[in-house]
């Protein structure tokens, strides 16, 4: 038989906390937020949730005020409530983009912030009063980034090795690494992804110094953590060789371009061009000239 359709929610939380343990007792059917996870970051916590619009699950999209989202240290009994406001709550429409698949989920996100990075913290999802979904020993961290990344140049390539993040916050492992590279005048730069603790970024210049850093992406992670420092080396071999620029060639090997005559009394100036840069040595140069028979062509002028 088809599964049951979902539970009407309340539209308030009409529960009332035991002021003892800080926990709630639901009064309605159990209704778990669906694939909550949780990373650590600096004094925060950031929470992701959703669940598949079409689904015959689905609960829709609701606004912040149908969930119920608590924290509170591992060590502890205590629960606190973090308040969902547009500050640190979002939620996000996305389509399928396989060609054909039609199908919408909605992903929620929220952060705790003010957290002691360090200590180990536990998180409880519900929606309205259902059932509670809670991940355990989530730890903020000053920075998860990797660590020890080393820099080995070759001709036109560099290979890059790093080690994982020390802590990743809430203990998931590692899916993936972001490099970044970028040469020191920034005319070249790029990013590789790989699996792997190492990576060679090839195509680079010679003779030519360019700065790397890297970051890891969690297994649920919502996109790529803290960069690591910033590490600069330099391709070995020559430099690439600067483009020649010519001279302009002049009109013959051993002519120069006359550019104006001009006469004067008992001389002509001539005005000319070797197309040569730099100085030239007058006396190695000829102008050669010729007198002309003067012709009258019959025009009368006034």
């Amino acid at each position: 038989p088809p599964p049951p359709p979902p539970p009407t929610l309340p539209t308030t939380t009409t529960t009332t906390p035991d002021t003892t343990t800080g926990t709630y007792t639901p009064t309605t059917p159990a209704t778990n937020a669906l694939g909550l996870y949780a990373n650590g970051y600096d004094e925060q916590i950031r929470a992701i949730w959703g669940w598949d619009l079409d689904g015959s699950n689905s609960l829709g999209q609701l606004p912040s005020s149908s969930f119920l989202l608590q924290y509170k240290e591992s060590s502890s009994n205590e629960w606190n409530t973090q308040n969902l406001t547009s500050q640190n709550f979002t939620a996000e429409t996305r389509t399928s983009a396989t060609p054909g698949d039609t199908r919408r989920t909605i992903s929620y996100r929220a952060t705790i912030s003010g957290l002691l990075n360090g200590i180990e913290y536990d998180i409880r999802l519900r929606v309205g009063t259902g059932a509670w979904t809670e991940l355990s020993n989530i730890v903020p961290v000053t920075s998860t980034a990797p660590v020890n990344l080393e820099l080995l140049p070759g001709d036109d390539s560099i290979t890059a090795t790093w080690d994982p993040p020390v802590n990743t916050g809430d203990g998931q492992f590692i899916a993936d690494y972001n490099l970044y590279y970028t040469s020191a005048d920034s005319s070249e730069s790029g990013t590789l992804e790989t699996i792997l603790t190492s990576a060679t970024i090839t195509g680079l210049k010679s003779g030519t110094q360019y700065q790397v850093m890297v970051s890891a992406r969690k297994q649920h992670g919502e996109g790529f953590g803290d960069w690591s420092a910033r590490v600069s080396a330099t391709t070995t071999g020559l430099p690439p060789t600067p483009p020649t620029i010519p001279p302009p060639a002049p009109n013959a090997p051993d002519k120069g371009s006359i550019l104006r005559i001009a006469g004067g009394d008992g001389y002509l100036g001539v005005y000319y061009f070797w197309g040569i840069r730099g100085a030239v040595d007058i006396s190695k140069r000829e102008i050669q000239y010729k007198k002309i028979r003067k012709q009258h062509l019959g025009v009368h002028l006034p």
